[in-house]
């Protein structure tokens, strides 16, 4: 799978998940990011990627606590809160 960074104000972001020393188990983030910030802090991504606009990143370089850039049906982003549980 190729990696992609960004294409001009694009960026791929992904799901990941990290080691947790506390619990001793791994641990999904409920926030995206890109692979380089995902390899920096020494994470796995999860999944495919998705591409977003670079300007819809919080100044830590993830998406905003519940956003789920997936698009949904008319191509817009959903946040979380949205998303219907069985």
């Amino acid at each position: 799978m190729p990696l992609i960074a960004s294409q001009g104000d694009q960026v791929t972001v992904y799901r990941f998940r990290m080691f947790d020393i506390r619990s001793g188990e791994f641990v999904e983030s409920r926030r995206w990011a890109p692979a380089d910030l995902i390899e920096d802090i020494h994470a796995e991504r999860i999944g495919e990627g998705v591409q977003i606009e670079r300007s819809a990143l919080a100044a830590d370089g993830l998406t905003p606590h519940g956003v789920d850039p997936r698009p949904r049906e008319g191509g817009f982003p959903r946040s979380v809160s949205s998303v219907q549980r069985p």
